[in-house]
């Protein structure tokens, strides 16, 4: 079996894959927000149809994630810059504010990254290894399950697999230029720079020391930036800034001190549990092949580090490594909390992916034995062929629900609670079709789903009695003339027997609404 043969097979089983990807794409393109972590593509959604609906000037470049009325303290997130939103919602002036649009979008980040870890790969290491990683890429249990989700950090993977693309190619002015654009999308390509660095003195390659300085340089005035013009636009929101990192770092107890600017009642998770988490969502996500293929690449890597062997993969690999578990070390209590952020380790999986492959070809193909030839024709036919299984489940399961998407009837009769995506969006539905436009509605719900589907400002996370009365004099002070009702999820009235008690209800199977002014 020669090499050539070995190439066309795993292009062929490359192909295989990105069919397989467009095709669950189109037939879920216009999915509603209603699948596994739905929140965040609502999230950003709504971000963005801000940005399309009142300008993103007039916004001042802040993301706010809610719906008019903005009030006189709009719902601004200041949690991750403001890029990715702002891109969103130009692909929305052009195409319409729509699922469909932003799947679209999601898509074709999704095959330029596909594309830019071919050409990163290729660059360091060699063309078979490149399309073994290309191939793992698509291939990821992570990249099948969450490639979807409309989410800022598939963009900034994006500009960080470019910047690192024209570092290896020698172009310092772009990889600056992209290392920027990646940390105004998101703030962990700041610690791939670090990583780089690091990468520079291990090696002692003083030309790389150089440009890893400008781009963490690049990278650490642009995070600055970021901040710098949300303080300036809510300079009342900066502690809360603060309170959110220590949260996320897990010295924090609580995720913001303000029930009005709160976007999480999550609990805080003690050392153990996070690190119990994150390393199960580790395992989880990059599969057991990925996560073998790092272990070997990593002992390798340092067997050439000591020994000093040249190795042009090692500064991207240290880089995109050192992001994921810088980022993992120390917002321990946010990846424990979101498996999703083990994205951030995707790139550098296929990559070991892609050198693991092809070196075992090599090993492989290097024996004249007829035995070892039948294990290489093995590797090369039967090992893709158990890597593309979640990418032919996760087309057939969109097949299968491809009858418009009408939600089961257990999501829409009286058993809907809103606990899970689907009857968020239900209970959504119901406060467009109960409330007003124009109105503000008062909720003890969390999730951005609904807020998304309502159309309506919705001010979420007031939980009983106590915390509406506590927030009541803010609300009337930033929307004096303007309507204001409570809703909350059908059959959990009695968390609010002051408030609701001597009020005409109105109820349906997923929603009581009452107008409070």
């Amino acid at each position: 079996m020669s090499r050539r043969f070995c190439t066309y097979v795993m292009a062929a089983w490359l192909l295989v894959a990105v069919v397989l990807t467009l095709g669950t794409a189109f037939l879920s393109a216009s999915q509603p927000y209603i699948y596994r972590h739905g929140w965040i593509s609502a999230d950003f959604a709504t971000m963005a149809r801000s940005f399309t609906r009142d300008g993103i000037l007039k916004l001042g470049l802040v993301p706010v994630h809610n719906n008019p009325p903005l009030g006189l303290r709009p719902d601004a997130y200041i949690h991750w810059p403001p890029l990715f939103p702002i891109l969103l919602s130009w692909v929305f002036d052009v195409f319409g504010i729509s699922e469909t649009s932003a799947h679209a979008l999601m898509l074709v980040i999704l095959i330029a990254n596909t594309a830019l870890v071919y050409v990163l790969t290729r660059l360091t290491m060699s063309p078979a290894a490149a399309l073994i990683a290309a191939f793992a890429w698509l291939t990821l249990p992570l990249v099948v399950g969450y490639g979807h989700l409309v989410l800022h950090l598939h963009l900034a993977l994006t500009f960080l697999l470019l910047a690192l693309v024209a570092a290896a190619k020698g172009r310092d002015r772009g990889a600056v230029v992209f290392m920027v654009l990646a940390t105004v999308t998101s703030w962990e390509p700041l610690l791939a720079a670090v990583g780089l660095l690091g990468a520079a003195y291990v090696t002692g390659d003083k030309p790389l020391r150089r440009t890893a300085g400008k781009l963490l340089a690049a990278s650490v005035l642009a995070s600055i930036l970021v901040v710098v013009v949300y303080a300036l636009r809510y300079p009342g929101r900066f502690v809360e800034l603060f309170e959110v990192v220590a949260f996320r770092m897990g010295v924090g107890t609580i995720h913001a001190s303000e029930i009005l600017t709160r976007n999480s009642i999550e609990p805080q998770l003690g050392l153990a549990r996070r690190i119990m988490l994150v390393l199960d969502h580790y395992l989880e996500m990059l599969g057991g092949l990925g996560t073998l293929a790092l272990v070997w690449t990593f002992s390798e890597l340092l067997v050439r580090v000591r020994t000093h062997i040249k190795t042009p993969w090692l500064t991207p690999f240290f880089a995109m490594a050192a992001m994921a578990f810088l980022w993992s070390a120390g917002m321990s209590n946010h990846v424990a909390i979101h498996d999703y952020e083990v994205l951030l380790a995707a790139p550098v999986t296929a990559m070991a992916l892609g050198w693991a492959g092809a070196e075992l070809l090599e090993r492989l193909l290097a024996w004249k034995d007829s035995v070892l030839r039948l294990r290489a024709i093995a590797v090369v036919l039967l090992v893709p062929g158990i890597m593309i299984v979640p990418s032919a489940r996760s087309l057939k399961a969109a097949l299968a629900a491809r009858t418009g998407y009408t939600l089961p009837a257990h999501v829409t009769g009286p058993d809907c609670e809103p606990l899970g995506e689907p009857c968020e969006a239900v209970f959504g539905w119901e406060l467009e079709r109960l409330i007003p436009a124009g109105a503000v509605v008062v909720s003890p719900i969390e999730s951005l789903v609904s807020v998304y589907y309502s159309n309506r400002r919705v001010i979420r996370m007031v939980r009983n009695d106590a915390e509406w009365e506590s927030i009541r004099p803010q609300i009337q002070a930033d929307f004096p003339a303007t309507p204001v009702y409570m809703a909350v999820p059908a059959g959990t009235e009695a968390n609010f027997p002051r408030t609701l008690g001597s009020m005409q209800l109105r109820k349906t199977f997923a929603a009581t609404v009452a107008r409070l002014w």
